[in-house]
């Protein structure tokens, strides 16, 4: 497969080769000057055991193999 090293900047694919991609750059930003408040980040419950169960619902199907439903 022939590719390019320049940067792939055209719409039209005719007669184009792959290039190379636009960098992204996912985190950036300085790096924070500020402590966060205790309060915060303290621990809480007591250390107590808790339900991790995430959302759920039952559902049941009824099918009906014979006969007519619903009945009129």
């Amino acid at each position: 497969m022939v590719a390019s090293t320049n940067a792939a900047d055209t719409p039209n694919v005719q007669n184009a080769l792959p290039g190379t991609g636009a960098v992204s750059q996912l985190y950036w930003g300085d790096p924070p000057d500020t402590l966060m408040a205790a309060q915060a980040i303290s621990p809480t419950g007591g250390s107590q055991p808790h339900s991790n169960f995430q959302p759920y619902l039952c559902v049941n199907f009824i099918i009906s193999l014979f006969g007519i439903f619903p009945p009129s």
